[in-house]
């Protein structure tokens, strides 16, 4: 068995860089149903600074029920 091409490990995408640690600034808020006292309503923002100007801001929300 003949090897045509050969590559040396580490050598596909050797001059990415990784990005480092970006800290994040958050607000969030919990809401309880008055409905049911185990069922809740969770709402995030989140802002987050990174690299190269790029930003980056998400919004989530989120049931939680407690059995």
């Amino acid at each position: 068995m003949k090897v045509k091409e050969r590559y040396e490990l580490g050598s596909v995408n050797a001059n990415r860089q990784l990005s480092g640690t970006n800290p994040y600034i958050g607000i969030g808020t919990k809401v309880q149903s008055s409905i049911d006292k185990s069922l809740a309503l969770t709402m995030e923002l989140n802002y987050q600074s990174l690299e190269q100007d790029y930003s980056s801001l998400s919004f989530t929300v989120g049931g939680q029920y407690r059995f």
